[in-house]
């Protein structure tokens, strides 16, 4: 194991393992979601957080705002996305 002063001699107590939930064919660590999402757990509190996990949001034009969008969406704890973008041929307007 490694922290900021270096490798230590202890090793993590794997005695209790950590829930888990299925969806689909991904398997999430609940610990681990809690704690990337701590701030908007405080805030939304834990029906809020329960409801934006299985939100489903549509975002069509994937261009610059869309895609930013998207990838705060993602990173806000939205459970499922959907995002639709018509090209005909020009790549111009996607994020890079």
């Amino acid at each position: 194991m490694y922290s900021f002063q270096g490798p230590t001699k202890s090793t993590p107590d794997r005695s209790q393992t950590p829930k888990k939930r299925s969806t689909g064919d991904w398997v999430h660590d609940e610990s681990l979601i809690a704690e990337q999402l701590v701030r908007s757990l405080a805030f939304l509190g834990p029906q809020g957080n329960q409801d934006l996990r299985n939100a489903f949001v549509i975002i069509i034009g994937l261009g610059g705002v869309g895609s930013s969008a998207a990838t705060s969406l993602v990173c806000s704890g939205v459970g499922r996305i959907r995002g639709m973008q018509q090209l005909h041929g020009k790549t111009w307007g996607l994020q890079k």
